[in-house]
């Protein structure tokens, strides 16, 4: 604490000359530069404290980087600026032509760092793990494309353990309601578990198979839990999850839950569709017949077997999909693909990645020794992970600084050698860049295209009037926005992100059909094989912003909103600068007073979460080159991430239509038209494509930047004669 409030005051001497020449060295580099750096140690500054490094649970830019290091995935990133994805475990993999059954083949040397090997069981585990509801996993929506996964994560997924007549035991289907009824909204219905159980004696939680004296928690007489998974050897086991005064899961044999509270309660079911089932690959079709049946809670068990995943031995791993899915590939590197070790995550579900627990287990390049929250996690290199011999670094320092001032003057001072995507205050970029030293920019610094955008979010239960949200649209001149925050940001009404088609090369630009002169963004898909030109959103154009602020009113007459507010979240200085712009485009343009109200990174995701706003600021980074995995599911109908509220019944046709082609190129026209409503119908403001503002020290080697700012952290390495070495 002490040492940043040291380096605050080296920002406010820094900010205070506007960076100007009188206090920035006249070198090549920003800050101190080590003659001979620690060639065994990286110190990154990373943009803030993670919220979780389990893969289950993590979503921050904060957390992924570092879930990264200490986890193992089907793929790894690779050092190429796509950031294409690599053999990692998975040392090759097997597509069908319909593009609907992935095969991948494991590796044989991957181990945990307890010494236990990491299998295909584990994946099974980690995807079950993930769209389970007890989990609570906001991941869930990232592989929702695996068969029945959707229905599973709203616990309705059911497998008959006896003849329910027209039904047989074995048979998949979905519970839909209660006693022959069926729910009218199945997405919201609350359904009761068929799955909880109660033991009239004492379980005792441990390991598969242990002996009950080496249990590792204890469940009362009479309290209730849940059977998550069944397992048959010697005898039937089931995993059961346990919620008491601290989550636990564990093992225990199946004749202890001799108490089945809802063995009587009589539920809805039918089958599941053709589309969903295992092993066949059936197009779904709405004319199907579905049976239907009533069977009692007795006879359903929610079982992961049922998801479209699967081991057919511990080297293998098959994915099965409703619908083509032409990215799986590309999101084998994603956390949905590396997956925790069930042994810790039983007996602490919440705190197991915690060092102090002692409970951390990796299979990752790097293990977490020290967690010292607000201030800093230490890793050390993994004598188990097995591509130990390729990994340079024997230590690295992630610093979780959520001050973009602090953390660029801690680099300046040398304190880290390197600078996570965008943590540099906006009012540095004219001087790093070299606008304010005559061109001269900084050779540690680096401007690079981003997958990623920055919009605005609009209530649509609060401003449910579509006019009004167009005018808020169409009263944005997002022409300044470059000059204001100097990073070399793309203004943009379009919603996917790309590079800017000035920027595309020859070839790039004879694939999407375009000519250097047009505006906006695209998007090079699949290995330079396909081309995604996003439709164009509603350009600055205040007239007809007028026209409908008044159709607005008109509408709305008195329940027209009297007071409209913007919230936007601290920790960086660009998102003060763009609401206080775009409060005055606002005031200009419309006459209208919309206030401005900032808080902390954790309560801006709870208001915006749980509605309590009008419009707020947000940004989406993606994670493959394809629009429809990582950019198009934020906006559907009761989407874990749409914070807008909007549901337009058209936008998810259309994307459930795109999702049954196998034709790449038809189903990235039929995403543009999904956009395109998307866009008309205005629960967004899109602003502009980022750009990555990064610090590197110049001793750094082999951290490339790719489009995703997914830094392979594990694959740097220290160059101590980095003066002798020619440039890299």
């Amino acid at each position: 604490m002490l040492r940043a409030r040291r380096l605050s005051l080296v920002a406010l001497l820094l900010i205070g000359c506007g960076l100007a020449s009188c206090s920035l060295p006249e070198g090549d580099y920003f800050g101190e530069v080590a003659s001979s750096p620690d060639p065994s140690h990286l110190r990154w500054c990373n943009s803030g404290e993670p919220e979780y490094v389990d893969p289950a649970l993590v979503t921050s830019t904060t957390g992924t980087p570092l879930t990264r290091l200490m986890f193992a995935g089907l793929a790894e990133y690779g050092l190429d600026a796509s950031g294409t994805p690599e053999p990692s475990i998975a040392t090759s993999w097997d597509i069908s032509a319909d593009q609907r059954r992935f095969t991948f083949h494991l590796r044989r040397d991957a181990l945990w760092s307890n010494g236990r090997r990491l299998d295909a069981f584990d994946f099974l585990y980690h995807t079950a793990r993930i769209l389970h509801p007890t989990t609570l996993s906001r991941n869930q929506a990232a592989i929702e494309y695996i068969k029945n996964a959707k229905v599973y994560a709203q616990g309705r997924l059911r497998t008959l353990q006896a003849n329910v007549p027209p039904f047989r035991a074995g048979d998949i289907v979905e519970v839909v309601g209660m006693d022959g009824a069926v729910a009218d909204d199945l997405s919201t219905a609350t359904l009761p578990s068929s799955n909880l159980r109660r033991s009239s004696k004492t379980l005792h939680l441990r390991d598969y198979g242990a002996d009950e004296s080496e249990a590792y928690a204890k469940v009362p007489a009479g309290e209730q839990v849940e059977i998550i998974e069944l397992r048959t050897g010697w005898s039937t086991w089931a995993y059961v999850f346990y919620m008491g005064d601290e989550w636990r899961y564990g093992w225990v044999p199946v004749s202890e839950l001799d108490i089945e509270p809802g063995a009587a309660l009589r539920y809805t079911i039918r089958d599941i569709p053709p589309e969903q089932r295992l092993g066949v690959s059936l197009v779904a079709s709405p004319d199907a017949p579905l049976r239907q049946g009533v069977a009692e809670g007795k006879a359903l068990l929610m079982l992961p077997e049922a998801l479209g995943i699967s081991a057919p031995d511990a080297f293998t791993v098959v994915v099965e999909t409703s619908s083509p899915t032409p990215f799986l590939i590309d999101e084998a590197a994603t956390r949905s693909f590396r997956p925790g070790p069930r042994e810790s995550i039983s007996r602490s579900p919440l705190q197991w990645t915690h060092p102090e627990t002692g409970l951390v287990v990796s299979s990752g390049a790097f293990h977490l020794q020290e967690w010292h929250a607000r201030d800093k996690l230490e890793f050390r290199k993994s004598p188990t992970y097995f591509g130990k011999d390729q990994v340079r670094l024997e230590r690295i320092t992630v610093l979780s600084i959520d001050d973009q001032a602090a953390s660029t003057n801690i680099y300046f001072r040398g304190g880290c050698d390197a600078i996570a995507a965008n943590n540099i205050p906006y009012s540095y970029l004219p001087s790093l860049s070299g606008a304010k030293r005559g061109g001269r920019a900084y050779k540690d610094f680096v401007m690079a295209p981003y997958d990623g955008v920055y919009f605005f979010i609009i209530n649509t239960e609060k401003m449910s009037n579509r006019h009004l949200r167009r005018a808020l649209t169409m009263s944005i001149d997002r022409e300044p926005i470059p000059r204001i925050l100097h990073g070399g940001e793309i203004p943009s009404s379009q919603f996917i992100p790309g590079q800017a088609i000035a920027d595309l090369s020859p070839s790039e630009l004879a694939l999407c059909g375009l000519t250097h002169d047009q505006p906006g963004l695209a998007r090079i898909v699949a290995k330079d094989q396909f081309c995604y030109v996003p439709p164009k959103g509603l350009d600055f154009d205040p007239e007809a912003a007028r026209k409908e602020l008044a159709l607005a009113k008109a509408e709305m007459g008195s329940a027209f909103p009297s007071t409209m507010d913007f919230k936007y979240n601290t920790g960086s200085e660009s998102h003060k600068v763009i609401a206080e712009y775009v409060q005055a485009e606002w005031k200009n343009h419309l006459g209208l007073d919309i206030k401005l109200s900032t808080m902390e990174w954790k309560t801006f995701l709870k208001e915006t979460s749980s509605g309590n706003y009008y419009i707020a600021r947000l940004g989406w980074i993606g994670g493959s080159p394809d629009p429809e995995a990582e950019f198009h599911h934020i906006f559907k109908c009761g989407g874990a991430y749409n914070r807008s509220r909007w549901c337009n019944k058209d936008y998810d046709a259309l994307l459930d239509q795109a999702a049954a082609m196998v034709d790449r190129k038809e189903r990235l026209q039929t995403l543009q038209r999904a956009e395109d409503i998307l866009l008309q119908d205005a629960p967004l403001i899109p602003l502009y494509a980022y750009t990555q503002k990064l610090l590197t020290k110049p001793y750094v080697r082999d951290l490339p930047i790719n489009m995703g700012a997914r830094p392979p952290l594990h694959r740097a390495w220290i160059d101590p004669n980095w003066q002798k070495a020619s440039k890299p």
